[in-house]
Parts: C-alpha cells; sequence; structure tokens
C-alpha cells in the first residue's frame, strides 16, 4: 500500500523543519579511523637525590581507532580508542636502561572536535577531552588512571570516502604507580604523553 499524499507531506515538512532547525544535526557525518602511532613519555616516577632517575614507560608503537562524528558547522565529537605496549626505561646520568614486556595500556578518549580553519583541500581539527587510561603492569595489579588531552588533527582527502589523518597531540595523567610499586627513593609524578601518528579514515 502507498503511502497517503498527506503522511508523504508530513514526512517532507519535518524533514525540512528539521534541516532548518537543526542543521548540523542533518548535515552530519560519521567517520572511523585507524590509526598507528608512536607515543613519548616523561615523569612517572622520579629519584630523590643521587643521579635523579625517572622511571617511565618508553617509546611504544601505538594502534587506534576512532569513531567521529562531524556537523554541518565546525563542531562535532569522537570516541578515540588505543593500545600499546611499552618497555620500561629507567634513564639517569646520559644513559637508560631499558625492560622488555613491563606495560601494556588501553585508552578511552571522547573529545570535542573543532574546525580550526581549512588549508585547500585539508582540513586542520582541534581535539580536547578527558581520558580513561588503564595500565597493565608486569606482576602488578591492573589499574585505571583519569587526566585530560588536547591535540591536532590534519585530514587529507584521497578520494571517494577516504581521507588520510596526521595527528598530534598531548595528555597527562597522574603517576602510573602505586608507592608499592617503587623504591623509598622514588616519588610519583604525573605522567605526560606526546602522541603523533598517521590515520586512514573511511566516511560511513
Amino acid at each position: 500500500m502507498m503511502p497517503s499524499p498527506f503522511l508523504r507531506n508530513w514526512v517532507a515538512t519535518l524533514a525540512l523543519v528539521s534541516s532548518v532547525l537543526f542543521p548540523s544535526l542533518a548535515m552530519s557525518q560519521w567517520r572511523v579511523r585507524a590509526e598507528v602511532g608512536a607515543d613519548r613519555f616523561w615523569g612517572g616516577a622520579q629519584e630523590e637525590g643521587g643521579e635523579g632517575r625517572s622511571v617511565t614507560p618508553y617509546r611504544p608503537t601505538t594502534w587506534g581507532l576512532a569513531l567521529e562524528r562531524r556537523g554541518g558547522g565546525k563542531a562535532g565529537f569522537a570516541l578515540q580508542l588505543r593500545y600499546e605496549q611499552a618497555s620500561l626505561a629507567v634513564a639517569g646520568g646520559g644513559a637508560a636502561a631499558v625492560v622488555e614486556g613491563v606495560f601494556s595500556s588501553f585508552t578511552a578518549s571522547p573529545e570535542l572536535v573543532y574546525r580550526v580553519l581549512a588549508l585547500g583541500p585539508n582540513t586542520l581539527r582541534l581535539h580536547i577531552g578527558p581520558v580513561v587510561e588503564i595500565w597493565d603492569l608486569l606482576d602488578s595489579p591492573t589499574r585505571a588512571r583519569f587526566g585530560g588531552q588536547t591535540g591536532l588533527s590534519l585530514s587529507i582527502p584521497l578520494g571517494g570516502r577516504f581521507e588520510g589523518s596526521l595527528i598530534g597531540g598531548f595528555s597527562v595523567i597522574p603517576s602510573i604507580y602505586d608507592p608499592e610499586d617503587l623504591p623509598e627513593t622514588y616519588s610519583r609524578q604525573a605522567l605526560w604523553r606526546r602522541h603523533f601518528g598517521v590515520g586512514l579514515e573511511y566516511r560511513l
């Protein structure tokens, strides 16, 4: 049975009103992005006195997946997920000792995304939001840490529904160590992370 002219007209009118009153929703697009990156850390734990050694995760490769919704305006939102396995570095006196296979972590960060400017066909966006990190330390209980993050992404059209992405940013969380993880001569410090990655986006 075909819909009545009244029903068809009502649906068309509702769609038109929605597009006028809520243009960002009517024009929104979902995108999914796969990403590979590299992190650098500082902080975590610091020796008091002596050579001032630091104990921090060491240069992991990260794997990420993001789901992002972009509206017709400048603002959108996203959920970024990342996983990594990291070594432990004890650094001080111009040298570092590295122990492999100590850390693994899972990161989730809901983000507000804001289009900053267009560079020809490319688009620069600001990302900002909270971050939740779940850390597994060798022979130690799993622990969760909460912090904040910000960064920039540059989207580069590749043709069709695909875009390339360059991603960079910083985040900070409390120390991933519990007091019993460290010798008495070490104090806990906030853990800072610098991230750089490349991604491939697909418009759904």
